[in-house]
């Protein structure tokens, strides 16, 4: 009777532990992002203002910091016309890191490449302050290459970052081809 009893209690122990892990397992890992400290000053003005209001400052900075470059290069055709419009897109020559900020993010911004597999080009460009491509930092400014590159170049650069065949960038892409 003694051994009955406590093996129905060491199975629903094992029960009630088996449910932790399953639990534990499907919860959201905690985000790993690196925090810069800012000064009291700093802090204490940016929490009177509203979080969108923040963002939207935020965004205003970074835009009005980075030099721009005018690109005539986007080609569309007019549905039902055989005629093309030249667009003109600015481009970044740089971009300030934000909070949740990758290089692949950066590298497919519609302003920047507009394709995320080209983002080894603004590693090699920035390797004097990218230790390790997986890790960057809000507030770090990176330099957005432009011009230098040839078509085998790109290829090369879509292929090691993991891109499919063909290794032709998308034709909205905006290419730092000469």
């Amino acid at each position: 009777m003694l051994l009955q009893r406590w093996s129905g209690v060491f199975v629903r122990l094992m029960v009630v532990v088996t449910f932790i892990f399953l639990f534990s397992a499907c919860a959201k890992p905690s985000a790993k992002t690196a925090v810069i400290e800012q000064t009291s000053d700093v802090k204490q003005e940016a929490e009177k203002q509203p979080a969108d209001k923040r963002i939207a400052v935020e965004e205003k900075q970074v835009a009005e910091a980075s030099p721009v470059v005018e690109q005539q290069a986007v080609a569309e055709k007019k549905e039902g016309s055989g005629k093309t419009l030249k667009k003109k897109t600015k481009l970044r020559t740089q971009h300030i890191v934000r909070k949740g900020d990758s290089l692949w993010w950066i590298a497919k911004y519609k302003d920047q490449y507009n394709d995320p597999y080209l983002w080894p080009l603004i590693y090699k460009a920035n390797i004097k302050m990218i230790k390790n491509p997986n890790l960057i930092y809000p507030g770090q400014k990176f330099k957005i290459p432009r011009t230098g590159f040839s078509m085998d170049d790109i290829k090369k650069e879509r292929k090691k970052a993991g891109a499919p065949k063909p290794y032709v960038a998308p034709q909205d892409a905006n290419l730092p081809v000469n």
